[in-house]
């Protein structure tokens, strides 16, 4: 298998509670911070050693739902993902 990096806006990623069985490029993953900035709602999500940025508007539903330490299942949209050139 080819190595490859893919990047995801924070916006575009999606992050729902960890009901049900994984599907296609999705991740179990724990909050371990959250940060209210104004119109948005900012998520430090660690899927295994990595840590990733999610984002929601702030009000919205899934932002009000998770806090610190949850697990989530993260999940990227394959039409949102970006190949990057290594």
């Amino acid at each position: 298998g080819e190595k490859i990096s893919l990047a995801i806006r924070p916006e575009k990623g999606v992050t729902r509670t960890p009901a049900g069985v994984l599907t296609e490029n999705e991740f179990r993953a724990r909050i371990v911070e959250i940060i209210f900035s104004g119109a948005e709602t900012q998520y430090v999500v660690r899927l295994g050693t990595k840590s990733i940025i999610a984002s929601a508007a702030s009000g919205a539903k899934s932002a009000l739902s998770f806090e610190s330490g949850n697990e989530v299942i993260a999940y990227f949209p394959p039409d949102n993902l970006i190949l990057l050139e290594d």
